[in-house]
């Protein structure tokens, strides 16, 4: 299979990302505000992977005096952002820029807090933690979290329902690359405490359950980086299993899509 530049692996499915990736609750964003003292000041907060804007709006929404400033390297998941976050834009509260967490352009000491939302898999670990470092500076109050919508059952040990256990088995057997990119494969404890460094991180969890219809459910399947797209080896034979592991388990026309969204978060120490 020819590799695929990791910045480019969402620009086919932009469409569905936006339609049918789930949000982050309202507590996780509470957490965050409360632990970086976030009301208190106005903040600026970077947001590394941006994508479409999904964790962005949410801190722009909870803060009115704050900035956010997108790094997003995909161009189209950059300009569905902007396109989504338009009014924040024209108020100045939101600004997006083309960069990677390893290079994103950005002043010294220019950010109270830096977030990354079902990104940090992608990014290169020490040259992200430099970059983290110089955006952050010394304050002791600043940090990152890195943040999740962590799938029940996608690690495959995780107890869990049926039916995820079913969707789980689906990318396994259908996805070329699911091994590779399956961010419990990649990002271990021992990644994370190499990013963080000496200090360690700390994890928050919160229940995040999603009821989805069918089509929601093929929109939230596709919208994955992972899962094969239209005409590639595997598509029909995994929408059709998907349809059947539906078909098996639904309740009232609509399955409950199981997530716990984990914070890790910590300061860059040196």
């Amino acid at each position: 299979m020819a590799s695929v530049d990791n910045t480019q692996r969402f620009s086919d499915r932009v469409a569905v990302y936006v339609a049918h990736r789930p949000s982050y609750p309202a507590a996780a964003i509470d957490f965050l505000v409360e632990q970086y003292h976030l009301d208190a000041k106005a903040a600026t907060i970077v947001d590394l992977g941006s994508g479409t804007g999904i964790l962005s709006r949410l801190l722009l929404e909870r803060l009115d005096k704050a900035t956010v400033i997108g790094v997003e390297p995909n161009e189209p998941m950059r300009k569905a952002g902007e396109e989504n976050l338009g009014h924040f834009i024209s108020s100045g509260r939101f600004s997006s820029i083309s960069g990677t967490a390893e290079e994103t352009g950005l002043d010294d000491q220019c950010a109270d807090l830096i977030v990354a939302g079902q990104a940090f898999h992608w990014f290169d670990v020490q040259k992200s933690r430099l970059e983290c470092q110089r955006l952050l500076g010394e304050q002791d109050e600043k940090g990152v979290a890195l943040i999740w919508n962590d799938r029940r059952g996608g690690d495959g040990r995780t107890s869990t329902t049926p039916f995820m256990q079913e969707y789980e088995s689906l990318l396994q057997k259908h996805s070329k690359i699911y091994a590779q990119v399956n961010h419990h494969t990649t990002v271990t404890e021992d990644v994370l405490r190499q990013f963080f460094g000496p200090a360690g991180f700390e994890m928050k969890q919160y229940n995040n359950p999603y009821i989805m219809t069918h089509e929601q459910l093929v929109g939230r399947m596709l919208s994955s980086s992972y899962s094969p797209q239209v005409g590639e080896p595997g598509h029909e034979a995994m929408l059709v299993g998907l349809r059947q592991a539906f078909a098996a388990h639904e309740t009232a026309g609509t399955i409950q899509f199981e997530y716990d969204t984990k914070i890790m978060f910590g300061k860059i120490s040196r």
